[in-house]
């Protein structure tokens, strides 16, 4: 195959990275992950009799050790906790001395964000409307252009139907017109936006040149490195990795048009049709809602639209045709994050649909630009309080650690200051993002060999911006962002010579994401790991519906409430992560005896179609029986269609066993007695729970 020309072939080494934990983040993050991942180690045994309970509980390395704190300072300045906020707000003032800065240092993170139940979810405590400044101050409104859209909703409440059909349609017009320049500042009159429609389409940056077909000659000349117990099949090993389960149309598709031409296809997923995603959004009239309607819409501090946003968000994971697309939607969800639900009652909704989701599969520039102009990111890191006069740091340092650099570029506590003076005067009003110059902190700055003079508060957002264009366009970025897909898409390790590899690709092509992605998919790396990544909850719900083939019907939208409640009470509801590192990538963070119990219900729920709503296969249609059929051959037909591969003899007799208590050589005639205890056993095992 001809050599790409940002992803040069790879050293002979598959070893992984030795420098960092598991996920790539802060060793402080290490201690809380690796108790997590001990649970599972002693409380599985207690766990119910099941063929796989050992292997399931294995499915992870150990955790990495932990190590000290990273961030142990010196107390001087106040200090804020948490970067979603309390009640109590700060009334912007101007007090003749200016005051020390505002310093963000979280201790360590709970295992799990807070859960609530569906029955009385908990909303913040209710507050006075904060306005940060008088409603007479000037402000520049950033303007942000809208993206293509997808037509077509579903028929919703009356409370939100005008305020969606007109958001779409000015969305669709807007798309027409407005050119994605997320650089340029409007000089419109302040509380003028551009309208963006509730959910929005792939952006359609072209392909970059340099792509070249290959990745089934790469697959082809690569043998797995630990196969274990599966077949080395690479169309197998692509449909476990580039989607959250393969249907069984999506294998079908992959052997038919070949693993270059489908690879090419989902790398521009605005071509791919996804007719039924759509329309499955569409029945969550207020997902991905802008602030106004939401407001026009719901009472004060009300979850309700966030709530449909992110159950809007598994709808479109489930249903989606546009599987790596979603993929990748997850993983930068996760890492420019803003929780859903969070006090950003308003604003959080948007977040996803005007920055995520648009820029997904374009420039990380553009969309580290995008997310550092949305309200939701402002409120959620603080910045909407953020002024010269009280500089707060929270969203200058996670943009250093999280966002951009990372921990371990070697910035120092005063970079970080200078990093979070850059950002004053990005403020919130009224649900909408503006700048505010009488707020931005002037003076010289430096970071990390960035600097300005910064010397005009007018200049303030441009400056700003071209803070942001060169982080983005940092090697340590690159490598940041390079790590993060290589953990999602090979292992919870990657080796350092396809990150450094990716993170060339990044860079030589103007931090494109699918630069990125082209790199990881030509590499060797990806197409021997096979095995290597497990199903966390969040993949094991919407991958066992995938699987099963399950698709819209009479009620999809009570199915997918439910499979959100599902999924949230096992700590991983889409978008869900309360802190602002996402949640974690490998398994050791998911090991624990109850989230197995759980997973192991969720899949007797799903095959025996526990919530009637959505079109299910009838167990026994998924292989029909026949005359002349044992219960062994049965089973290995349905690991076939479940699996992709046939079980080992020994795994698939225990599976027999334990779900009818007859051996193999029995006649299947009967396996309407068993079926609804067998078909789960298969998605409890590690043929399904590992890829």
């Amino acid at each position: 195959m001809p050599e790409h020309d940002a992803c040069p072939a790879p050293a002979p080494d598959l070893e992984p990275a030795p420098d960092l934990d598991p996920d790539g983040a802060p060793a402080r993050r290490t201690l809380v992950r690796g108790v997590l991942g001990l649970g599972v180690l002693g409380l599985a045994a207690a766990a119910p009799r099941h063929p796989y309970a050992a292997e399931t509980a294995a499915f992870a390395s150990p955790p990495a050790p932990s190590s000290p704190l990273a961030h142990s300072q010196p107390a001087q300045p106040i200090r804020s906790s948490q970067p979603i906020r309390s009640a109590q707000r700060t009334q912007h003032t101007q007090p003749a001395q200016p005051a020390q800065p505002v310093r963000s240092v979280r201790s360590a993170q709970p295992a799990r964000p807070t859960r609530r139940t569906p029955a009385e979810p908990t909303r913040p405590a209710p507050r006075k409307p904060h306005v940060a400044v008088p409603d007479s101050a000037p402000a520049q409104v950033a303007s942000r252009s809208a993206p293509q859209v997808v037509a077509g909703r579903a028929a919703a409440e009356q409370v939100a139907a005008t305020a969606t059909a007109r958001a779409h349609a000015q969305g669709l017009a807007a798309a027409a017109s407005v050119a994605r320049s997320p650089r340029v500042v409007s000089t419109s009159t302040p509380g003028t936006t551009v309208p963006v429609a509730h959910d929005a389409a792939p952006s359609r940056v072209p392909m970059p040149a340099g792509f070249s077909p290959g990745y089934a000659a790469v697959a082809r000349s690569t043998a797995p490195t630990k196969p274990g117990i599966f077949t080395t099949d690479p169309v197998l090993h692509l449909a476990r990795r580039a989607t959250f389960g393969p249907r069984p149309s999506d294998i079908t598709d992959i052997r038919t048009l070949g693993i270059d031409a489908w690879l090419s296809r989902q790398l521009a997923p605005e071509t791919i049709p996804d007719t039924a995603a759509d329309q499955a959004w569409g029945l969550f009239p207020l997902a991905g809602a802008s602030a106004a309607d939401i407001q026009a819409g719901l009472p004060l501090y009300s979850w309700d639209a966030e709530w449909m946003t992110a159950q809007a968000t598994l709808a479109r994971q489930i249903l989606s045709q546009r599987q790596l697309y979603e993929q990748v939607v997850d993983v930068l969800a996760n890492h420019l994050h803003v929780a859903v639900p969070c006090e950003a009652w308003d604003t959080a909704p948007s977040y996803i649909t005007q920055v995520i989701r648009p820029y997904a599969m374009g420039r990380y520039r553009d969309l580290l630009l995008a997310a550092m102009r949305h309200p939701a990111m402002m409120q959620y890191l603080n910045n909407d309080v953020s002024s010269k006069a009280l500089v707060n740091e929270n969203l200058g340092r996670e943009l250093l650690e999280l966002h951009t650099v990372g921990f371990g570029a070697g910035y120092t506590e005063a970079e970080v200051v200078a990093s979070a003076k850059v950002l004053t005067g990005r403020m919130v009003s009224n649900g909408r993002f503006v700048y505010r110059p009488e707020y931005h902190w002037t003076g010289p700055l430096s970071v990390m060999g960035w600097s300005s003079t910064n010397a005009t508060a007018a200049g303030g957002l441009a400056v700003g911006d071209d803070y942001l264009t060169y982080l983005a366009n940092h090697p340590s970025t690159a490598r940041t962002i390079a790590r993060k897909l290589a953990v999602r898409f090979v292992s919870d390790q990657p080796p350092a010579s396809l990150v450094d590899r990716m993170a060339a690709a990044y860079l030589a092509h103007d931090t494109d994401l699918r630069a990125v992605l082209d790199c990881l998919f030509h590499s060797p790396e990806f197409w021997a790991s096979t095995g290597q990544k497990s199903r966390r909850p969040l993949e094991d719900v919407v991958g066992a519906a995938r699987v099963l083939d399950m698709r819209p019907g009479p009620d999809t939208r009570a199915v997918i409430e439910t499979l959100y409640w599902v999924v949230r009470s096992n700590g991983h509801a889409p978008l869900g992560w309360d802190p602002p590192n996402g949640y974690p990538d490998v398994a050791a963070a998911w090991n624990n005896a109850g989230n197995l119990v759980n997973r192991w219900t969720m899949h007797r729920a799903l095959v025996n179609n526990w919530w009637q709503g959505m079109t299910v296969t009838a167990m026994l249609d998924l292989v029909p029986l026949r005359a002349g059929l044992t219960a062994g051959q049965w089973v290995d037909e349905l690991s076939l269609r479940l699996l992709g591969q046939k079980m080992t003899t020994a795994r698939r007799d225990a599976v027999v066993a334990l779900a009818n208590g007859i051996a193999p050589t029995a006649p299947a005639v009967e396996a309407s007695w068993y079926a609804w205890t067998l078909i789960p056993l298969m998605l409890d095992s590690p043929y399904f729970q590992l890829r």
